[in-house]
């Protein structure tokens, strides 16, 4: 019997489940982002309780294999070893910072650097280097992409970028072998198959310690049609096949990853576009980002952008790709793809029913929302709160009993193919009804014998129910979610 049943609130109903530990949450701190409204999210205000590894990027990687600083004021301000920096206030909470190398803007070195034996062992040194010099916890290869003519990519890199990071595998394991410290390797991988084909998974899986899967970008501005960012399944709207589920079923079934190598990207950004006629999904593109609406982010704006020009939109939700959008009001011809929390929690239960590592972020400073636009005081970071709900819920041992209430859109929790309800703590159970999203009744039990109610979802589609309970005097209710 498959079951996943993760909460994201406190509660009404009691909901029986397995011990679920926290998993892994990577979050990427670009450190341009650090001078972004008034250094709101620095070092001292990032909320270290939602990550459990931040990369830092960009470092620049240069042809004949040196590393150089992305961004050399950043970079001298927050890795520095005095106090209040990312390393320093990281540690202090237990949370490892990676140095990210690469990036789209500096991948163009990679095939160069990565072609040679002398540019492969110089890189190493480089990352030894930096390890030893920021007191970091590892290095993050974002080479996007091998065998990417536009970056100068060919065939070549397949074998050379398996060479490259068997080069920094050994650079690590000597610093292990010297100091006892065990730095990490991380790559970042393209989600389509031709990406995904140009990488050696073979060797590649046995050198790294996590992939971080960029599981967004699927559509966007460049494209003459609107669809999705970062859409979990097939959506029948668009008719495209590529998604989250399909690039997760490929590194793991065709490619043979572990899927407890892998984290899970979440999109704390979204990607606009104007549209010819009435916004809509599927609809015609002028192949623009909105750059009007959205010019802070240069037309792809960080959550709490979507948050504030919200009102502009309607907001819709797309029921098989489990993502939502919004659309132009009064003829204003703008499309927006992002995630919010419901998809972002959806999300977060299909890395843990998948068996996945867990959530890569980009970006962290995305979802730091303030108390209005332009206090400089920070109200809540939402998307990460919706992963941690999920991956952390606090459960005690050894029952593993919580209770869930569900506010506004929000649903308590998610199932596969069956959907257990432990009653017990609310007393006598008159009935219960679970309706679909359509209002049909799909279940219903008058006076249940057993305080645990199992019922077989294996037939039902995937979509929002609602939970119904009656107790004398009392209606409790409460929303699930079939993935």
């Amino acid at each position: 019997m498959k079951r996943l049943l993760l909460f994201l609130c406190a509660a009404i109903l009691v909901i029986k489940v397995q011990a679920q530990p926290c998993h892994e949450v990577v979050a990427y701190y670009p450190g341009w982002k650090w001078y972004d409204r008034e250094k709101l999210v620095n070092p001292l205000t990032i909320d270290y309780s939602k990550y459990t590894i931040i990369n830092y990027a960009f470092f620049k990687p240069l042809p004949d294999g040196t590393i150089t600083n992305g961004d050399s004021w950043a970079d001298k301000n927050l890795l520095s070893q005095n106090a209040g920096s990312l390393i320093t206030e990281a540690h202090k909470h237990g949370v490892k910072v990676i140095i990210s190398v690469g990036g789209w803007t500096y991948s163009k070195a990679f095939p160069a650097l990565a072609a040679t034996d002398k540019g492969r062992k110089k890189f190493a040194a480089e990352c030894g280097r930096i390890i030893r010099a920021y007191n970091a916890d590892g290095i993050d290869i974002d080479w996007e992409y091998p065998g990417y003519e536009p970056h100068d990519g060919s065939a070549a890199d397949k074998m050379n970028f398996t060479l490259l990071l068997t080069e920094i595998r050994n650079t690590f394991t000597t610093i292990k072998q010297e100091s006892g410290k065990d730095p990490m390797l991380t790559i970042a991988s393209g989600v389509s198959r031709n990406h995904l084909e140009a990488i050696d998974w073979q060797n590649v899986k046995q050198l790294v310690d996590i992939i971080n899967l960029m599981t967004y970008n699927y559509s966007g501005p460049w494209e003459n049609s609107t669809g999705h960012n970062a859409p979990l399944f097939k959506s029948s709207e668009t008719g495209r096949k590529l998604c989250v589920d399909e690039s997760v079923r490929m590194l793991t079934e065709d490619f043979g990853v572990p899927p407890g190598k892998i984290t899970l990207g979440m999109a704390f950004y979204a990607r606009t576009a104007i549209t010819r006629a009435t916004a809509s999904l599927n609809g015609e593109s002028e192949g623009i980002a909105d750059k009007q609406i959205f010019a802070a982010d240069n037309g792809a704006p960080e959550y709490y952008n979507v948050l504030k020009y919200s009102g502009l939109y309607d907001t819709r939700w797309d029921w098989d790709a489990k993502v939502p959008y919004l659309t132009g009001r009064n003829g204003l011809k703008s499309f927006v793809s992002y995630d919010d929390p419901v998809s972002v929690a959806l999300k977060a239960g299909y890395a843990v029913f998948k068996g996945l590592r867990g959530a890569a972020i980009w970006e962290l400073t995305g979802d730091y929302v303030e108390t209005y636009p332009g206090s400089g005081k920070i109200a809540s970071t939402p998307l990460a709160d919706a992963i941690s709900k999920v991956f952390c819920s606090p459960v005690p041992l050894p029952e593993q009993r919580m209770t869930a209430l569900t506010q506004g859109f929000l649903p308590s929790f998610l199932f596969s193919e069956f959907m257990v309800i432990d009653c017990g703590v609310l007393g006598d159970i008159r009935g219960l009804k679970v309706l679909d999203s359509g209002g049909r009744v799909v279940a219903e039990i008058q006076n249940p014998v057993s305080k645990e109610i199992s019922l077989d979802t294996s037939d039902w589609k995937t979509g929002v129910y609602l939970v119904r309970l009656e107790t004398p005097g009392r209606v409790h209710l409460s929303k699930a979610v079939k993935i």
